[in-house]
């Protein structure tokens, strides 16, 4: 439970970092690194824990 945890708390302080990074860049969600780069982060999340 508490990996679980922890994975949820990183998994939501990554897509906040993309979602700054996103506003910052002006890359709409519609754009493909936009759709390429969130699941990739959140495979390496996966990966690492």
């Amino acid at each position: 439970l508490g990996s679980a945890l922890l994975i949820a708390v990183l998994a939501i302080m990554v897509w906040l970092l993309y979602r700054a990074l996103e506003d910052q860049l002006s890359v709409g969600p519609e754009s493909d690194s936009g759709r390429i780069l969130l699941p990739a982060l959140s495979l390496a999340l996966v990966v690492l824990t």
